[in-house]
């Protein structure tokens, strides 16, 4: 099964240059994400909390 790391590098070697910029954006918005979530979800889960537990 290739992974996005795998494809891009296949497609380095001599690919249409819209498709490897497109394969890098992917890449870069893939952590991009899971970093947003990590920092915006604790804040929505804990939002409804009036006191916090030590």
């Amino acid at each position: 099964m290739p992974t996005l790391t795998t494809e891009a590098v296949t497609l380095s070697s001599g690919a249409d240059r819209r498709v490897i910029g497109t394969w890098a954006l992917v890449q870069a918005l893939v952590p991009l994400a899971a970093y947003a979530a990590a920092v915006l979800l604790p804040a929505r889960w804990g939002a409804g909390r009036t006191g916090r537990a030590a």
